[in-house]
Parts: structure tokens; sequence; C-alpha cells
């Protein structure tokens, strides 16, 4: 048990639990680094080929230490990369924070850093260890991204992500395959864009899709109505309506047999109304 919040001059801030007899054991403190900041949010432990890994979470780096439970002592190790990029735009410094955490598969250790950010890592221990930068959660927005009550697991080969940030989001992690889906399966997902003032409407449902999704809007005035599909460079992918229409209601489908999994936006304009859905391919 890693104790967070403590200060350097507090008595303790790691612990052992033994299941058999129910106590508590005192251990050598973790350190506290160069900058002696506390153990904040973010913070968090997992288990490696009977070693113990911690993360350290809100401080100016993103420190990394081992456990020897057999000398009862902690080595520094490799610090998980400050740069990174975030939804596709490079940061000088991305630093763990509220939501960071961590899970080993036995070989390996895959970690997030939290914080309302996409960023995803792989470190395999060694002389030096070396961080990997994984494909990033394909999350829509910082909404949906890991932060407050996020949590990781490893099972089937898989590493699972539950995102909190008060989302019910949840993902996987497919070891080998290089991928990340969404292992969430709700009926009712959909993102829409309403405007009550002239009884606008647009909806996509299901919304992150694997195979297929219906698009279905409301036209408030006949005329001409585009709806095109772009990736995230902003390359023209398929243009899905271009042409006259009546005022109405219509429903289109769209696949995803030719599409990458990723991030899209669906652009629409008629004479009164402009907007855009981003939407997630699995």
């Amino acid at each position: 048990l890693l104790a967070g919040g403590h200060k350097p001059t507090d008595p303790t801030n790691f612990y052992a639990y033994n299941v058999n007899d129910s106590t508590w054991t005192i251990k050598t403190d973790v350190h506290f680094g160069p900058t002696y900041k506390p153990w904040k949010a973010g913070s968090c432990l997992t288990e490696l080929g009977g070693k113990i890994y911690a993360l350290k979470g809100g401080d100016k780096y993103n420190l990394f230490f081992v456990y020897d439970p057999g000398t009862n002592n902690w080595t520094d190790l490799e610090s998980i990369p400050l740069p990174d990029t975030v939804f596709g735009s490079y940061k000088k410094k991305v630093l763990v924070k509220d939501g960071g955490c961590m899970v080993s598969d036995g070989s390996a250790i895959y970690a997030i850093k939290g914080g309302g950010t996409d960023c995803f890592w792989k470190y395999t221990p060694g002389s030096p260890g070396v961080w990997e930068m994984k494909e990033p959660i394909p999350v829509t927005d910082k909404k949906h991204a890991p932060k407050t009550g996020a949590a990781m697991a490893y099972a089937d080969g898989k590493v699972w992500l539950l995102v909190g940030n008060k989302q019910p989001d949840f993902w996987c992690y497919t070891i080998g395959a290089g991928k990340v889906v969404n292992s969430q399966i709700i009926a009712s997902a959909t993102s829409k864009i309403t405007n009550e003032s002239n009884k606008f409407k647009i909806e996509v449902s299901p919304n992150p899709f694997g195979r297929r999704t219906s698009i279905r809007y409301t036209v408030p005035v006949a005329g001409k109505v585009s709806i095109k599909l772009y990736n995230v460079n902003g390359r023209l992918i398929e243009t899905i309506t271009d042409g006259y229409l009546n005022a109405g209601t219509y429903t289109t489908r769209l696949t995803a047999k030719l599409l990458a999994s990723g991030i899209y936006f669906l652009k629409y304009e008629d004479a009164m109304n402009s907007s855009e859905l981003k939407l997630i391919v699995h």
C-alpha cells in the first residue's frame, strides 16, 4: 500500500499487508524524488516478476520506481517520458495526473497518464528498461479521456480500461494486435445536434460503431444539403449527400467496411445550418 499525500516529514508512506495473519508491516518509504513533493492523484502501483513498481503522479517529473521485497529497498527507474501527443497534437510536457494508472501482463507494464489525456505507454524492464509510446486511446475529446476514477486490469491477453471522469466508457487493448477498441455495448449510444429555432436535427446512432451506423437528420427548409465524412487530417473520405432535398426527415446508413479504426468528422450543411459530429470507428 502506497499512502498518497504524505509529506517527507511524515512517519512512513509504504506498507505491506499479510493476508495470513491480518497484520500490517511498515516498509521502506518510497522516494519523494528531487522535488520532495508528496505522491498525489495519479500515483499507482503494479506487480511484475515479484517486484512492486510505482509511478508518481502530481509531480514535475513522471518519476518511476521499483521495490524489491527481498531487500526491502526502492530503486529509481527510467521515468515515463514527458513529451507526448495529446489528441494528435505534440506536447513538450505531459505529466501523470489524476486518473493515472498502470497494469502488468506478466512481462511488461502498460500505463496511462490520466489528466484527461489519451496517452498510452508500455514499459519493458531491462538494463535499461524501455518506455514505448503505444497507440493513443481513441477517445473523442478530453471529456471522455481517463481522469478521476480511471482503472486498468489485465485478463485474457487484453488490457482493460475504465476511463472514469464521470463517463461509462470502457475500452480494451489487445496485446500484440496494437489496437484499442471500445468494448462498451450501449444500444442508445447516440451523438446528436439540434437547433430548436428552425427544427434542424442530426443524430448518429450508434456512435462509436464497428460495422455500420445510422444517420438521421431533419431538413427544416427545401434546398441544397451536404453531408460529408472527413478523417482527422481533413481529407474527404465520403460524400453521403450533396444535392437538393425537400424539407423533412431522412435516414441513411454509413458502413465502416472501408474505414480504418479511428476518429472521423461528419459535416452537415444546408441553407440555415452548419454542424459537425465526431464519429469513432472501432
